[in-house]
Parts: structure tokens; C-alpha cells; sequence
């Protein structure tokens, strides 16, 4: 083969679950996979590495992404590639951008050289799912999944992916075809929390109270997970706002102000049925009701050059790979 063309889903994190740590795991947690924002590329044979980024990711992405493409060529003999960037996930957003770039790409590099690399493998060597398991279980098939985060015998601290030092990817405990429901999403124009920021966050944050981890484990088995499989978004809506008023995800909220609160609750208030928040943020995702009402609601409450949003649906795919012989 020659040349592939690689389309990547998004993904949100809904929360880290056990950032208590006393039954012996930290981190895991539930996320679902998103059409939309999405990665583009091209990949195809050269007689070197070329990196085609056209200004769409940040240099820091390009630097990983084309560090892992040279590891990869010296460890595994292959030839040389060129990388067309075309489109590209929002960084440090909620979205999993770097995870999702540097594992599809690893594992399009290593097809067009008739070797089928996993995934894990590419997050070990990426030093990927630190922390949140959701990108690296999710991006070969998307759907709605939960998964176990890591050991105390090897992770001890309370750390974000970028800080931790020893990477075994988190086991997946269940995965689900998520339902073909409509998202809305918001992009805050913040400031982004990543680097020392969000180490200082985790430091500070932790150990979180056992019981909003145990409530936590409640909400994903009672709610989340059933009303998945019985096509019931009123009580996923019930499980995602209540996630948002639990200790770990109400930190990482408060990280922007009143902001954030008041996005969830004008889309809310407007129509929206749950409204959350992914990762450390600052996107927010809103679910179930009136969801045009919702973005005619938020539109009128912010200037466009406060908020992106736009609709998008659950992904039930994953990385797809269309091949040129």
C-alpha cells in the first residue's frame, strides 16, 4: 500500500473516577467517543519523514507527533513517511487531541508498512493514558465505555498523564454502542489548563472524600451503564449533572471561576436536559431535551467570540482507515 486516509474521533471524559486511592486503584473512569470534532490526515510512502502540518496543530503536537514517527523507523526498520495534516482536534479542550493524533497516526504508519501496531503499544511508547484510560480503550471502536484506571503498585501519586512516570494502560471494563443521540457542544474561549497548572491541580486536589467515589460508582452502574443500554437519555441527563456537583469534577470546574457553571446552567435552563463538563475542561457537552432551544438560548446569553458551538453525535467506529493500493 501507499497511501491512507485517516479520520480520528474526538472523545469526552466524563470524570476520574477514584481519585481516593484507598482500595488500591486510581484514575478510570466513563467517556464516549464524539463524530465531531474529529482528526484528518493523510499518510503516505517517502524517502523520509515529511510533516505537513499546515499551521493546524500546535508546534508542541508536531514535535510528538514527528519524535514518534523517528522512533518508530529506527525501532521497527521502516521506511520513510509523509503526514498531510487536513483537520485537527481542538488541544487541551476536553477533547483527548493529543492521545488521538499520536496513537492513529503511530498505527497508520505502521500499516503502511504491513504491521499491525496496537494501540497500547503506541500509548506506551507515547506516553499516553497516564491517567485517563478513555482515549487509548476507545479510539479503535468509540461507543460509551468505562474504564479501571491503575494499580497503587505501580502508580502511587496523583498525577495527569503528562507527569506520570511508569504508562501500563488502564484496563476496559465495558464497553456500549452508544445511543444515536444528539450532542451540543461549547467551546469556552478560556484560558487552557495543562502543564504545571494541572499538575499543581491534581497535588492540591487530592485525595478526594471516599463518598463522592463510592456516589460516583453508583451513578455509572445505576444510571449511566443502564440507561445506555435501555436507550434512556432522561437518566443519563440525572447521572451527567450530578457528576458535575461531585468533588472531583466540581474542582476541576471551580478551576474556571463561575464561568463554566453558568454555560452548563444557561444551556440547562434553556432547554438542555444534562450538561457536563470533559476532562479538566473547558468544553461542555449538553444531552437530551430541546437542544436548539439550548444553542438559541446560549447564543443569546454569549458573543461568538465567547463560545464555539455546534451539534455533533456519538461515535460508534473508532480511528477509520481507508487504504490506496
Amino acid at each position: 500500500m501507499t497511501k491512507i486516509f485517516v479520520r480520528t474521533p474526538s472523545r469526552i471524559a466524563m470524570s476520574l473516577l477514584d481519585m481516593n486511592g484507598e482500595l488500591g486503584r486510581l484514575d478510570g473512569g466513563p467517556g464516549f467517543s464524539l463524530r465531531e470534532p474529529c482528526l484528518e490526515f493523510l499518510i503516505e510512502n517517502a524517502e523520509e519523514i515529511i510533516f505537513e502540518n499546515n499551521e493546524i496543530l500546535s508546534d508542541e503536537l508536531e514535535e510528538a507527533a514527528i519524535c514518534n514517527l523517528r522512533k518508530l523507523k529506527k525501532d521497527k526498520n521502516h521506511r520513510g513517511v509523509k503526514v498531510t495534516i487536513m483537520k485537527s482536534i481542538p488541544e487541551h479542550s476536553g477533547f483527548g487531541s493529543k492521545t488521538a493524533t499520536l496513537l492513529s497516526i503511530g498505527r497508520a504508519y505502521g500499516l503502511l508498512n504491513s504491521e499491525e501496531l496496537s494501540y497500547k503499544e503506541l500509548a506506551i511508547m507515547s506516553r499516553r493514558g497516564g491517567t485517563s484510560g478513555i482515549g487509548v480503550n476507545i479510539i479503535d471502536k468509540g461507543g460509551f465505555i468505562v474504564e479501571g484506571g491503575h494499580s497503587t503498585d505501580y502508580k502511587r501519586d496523583f498525577t495527569p498523564s503528562s507527569a506520570t512516570d511508569i504508562i501500563i494502560p488502564a484496563p476496559l471494563l465495558v464497553r456500549y454502542v452508544m445511543p444515536e443521540w444528539d450532542v451540543l457542544v461549547a467551546i469556552p474561549r478560556l484560558e487552557r489548563i495543562f502543564g504545571e497548572r494541572e499538575r499543581s491541580f491534581f497535588k492540591n486536589t487530592c485525595p478526594i472524600p471516599r463518598r463522592d467515589v463510592e456516589e460516583l460508582s453508583r451513578i455509572i452502574l445505576v444510571q449511566l451503564m443502564p440507561a445506555i443500554i435501555e436507550d434512556n437519555i432522561n437518566i443519563f441527563c440525572q447521572g451527567v449533572n450530578r457528576i458535575q456537583e461531585l468533588a472531583w469534577k466540581r474542582n476541576e470546574i471551580e478551576l474556571y471561576g463561575e464561568k463554566i457553571k453558568l454555560i452548563m446552567d444557561r444551556g440547562r435552563k434553556n432547554g438542555a436536559l444534562g450538561a457536563g463538563m470533559s476532562s479538566i475542561g473547558p468544553t461542555v457537552y449538553f444531552l437530551g431535551g430541546n437542544l436548539a432551544k439550548a444553542k438559541e438560548g446560549l447564543r443569546r446569553s454569549f458573543d461568538s467570540n465567547e463560545l464555539d458551538l455546534f451539534f455533533t453525535k456519538p461515535d460508534n467506529k473508532g480511528v477509520e482507515y481507508k487504504i490506496e493500493k
